[in-house]
């Protein structure tokens, strides 16, 4: 997922949050019969929202494995310039933190 995606998830579950308080704050205001409706409502939205964190979930965790697999071929079809690859990256981060 893009970080656009995920800025558009983020506010969709914020949307959707804010609006399931605003339907529990209406059930607590309201009759019995209305809130009960209301409360229906805000069940649902809060299941929309729990539906597009699953969604998110199961996107970050299938790139994930892709990403993992897309390495390990790589580093079974070019050993070497894994290991070189990885000793730079070590060297660099040890004098990143070695200069604080």
């Amino acid at each position: 997922m893009t970080n656009a995606n995920m800025e558009v998830l983020k506010k969709d579950v914020q949307t959707l949050i804010n609006d399931a308080q605003m339907l529990f704050k209406d059930a607590s205001d309201a009759g019995a019969e209305q809130a009960t409706e209301l409360c229906a409502q805000g069940a649902s939205l809060l299941q929309q929202a729990i539906n597009n964190l699953q969604s998110f979930q199961q996107s970050a965790v299938a790139r994930g494995k892709q990403f993992a697999n897309t390495t390990d071929h790589y580093v079974h079809e070019k050993p070497w310039t894994a290991v070189a690859i990885s000793t730079g990256i070590g060297v660099l981060l040890g004098m990143l933190l070695t200069r604080r």
